[in-house]
């Protein structure tokens, strides 16, 4: 869970560069990049997009970003050295496998996920444990260059993290950690509960709230409710497929 408090968003198309990378503190809208990734620029990021590329050798090491938007693509490398597969999973539902079409380049799209509501989404990239297909060997990379298509959101918000001291829950709620194929939470962390009538409290000073969770076919409804008004039903889960 992450809530964001006067919060707005970028209009135009966006490219996201993998140098922008999360900090808590600094740039709490970035890139969450789970261990095992190397960051390079310069020289060591050169024919890619503003010099710079992330880049990973490790099973199920993955990353995710959160963006508002109705398409966005992932572009990285393709070389004749590393013309690798990945995984990405698009608002929690199951993962597909991607290849970069065509001849080996820098710069290449292995993926886009277009039809989107232009509301909020997020976004899980790993590597899997084969190469090209199930059964290839395992000693490749992949590399993230940059998002095309997102917006980053909320620009200009206070972002409360789930694990806050401000955020205050009430009953049976446990802390869970992603699971690194589908879904990712803000900060490596989200707390659930299967228990009706416990309850999450936050009290904020700003003209306007949001609520932020991941949307799963194995998840139920919530109800909210602000300044003790009516609640509002709000499902957090999809159909998967």
């Amino acid at each position: 869970m992450m809530i964001a408090v006067d919060g707005q968003t970028i209009s135009s198309e966006s490219r996201i560069d993998n140098a922008y990378i999360y900090d808590r503190d600094s740039n709490p809208g970035g890139i969450q990049f789970s261990d095992g990734w190397v960051h390079y620029s310069g020289d060591d990021g050169s024919s890619r997009y503003l010099d710079t590329l992330s880049s990973t050798i490790v099973t199920n090491a993955s990353f995710v970003f959160f963006f508002k938007g109705s398409a966005l693509s992932y572009w990285g490398d393709a070389t004749d050295q590393s013309h690798p597969t990945i995984y990405a999973s698009v608002d929690g539902k199951a993962e597909r496998l991607a290849v970069p079409q065509g001849p080996s380049h820098y710069q290449g799209r292995f993926f886009s996920e277009l039809g989107l509501d232009a509301g909020d989404h997020q976004l899980v990239v790993g590597r899997p444990g084969y190469f090209g297909r199930p059964g290839d060997g395992v000693d490749f990379s992949i590399g993230l260059d940059f998002l095309q298509g997102a917006t980053i959101v909320p620009v200009g918000a206070a972002l409360i993290d789930g694990g806050d001291d401000r955020v205050h829950y009430q009953g049976s709620w446990s802390a869970l950690k992603p699971n690194a194929r589908r879904s990712f939470y803000y900060g490596g962390l989200q707390h659930s509960t299967i228990t009706p009538g416990d309850s999450v409290t936050f009290s904020f000073l700003g003209t306007a709230v949001w609520y932020f969770s991941d949307k799963r076919a194995e998840n139920g409804w919530a109800k909210i409710s602000v300044d003790g008004g009516e609640a509002e039903l709000v499902s957090t889960f999809i159909m998967d497929g």
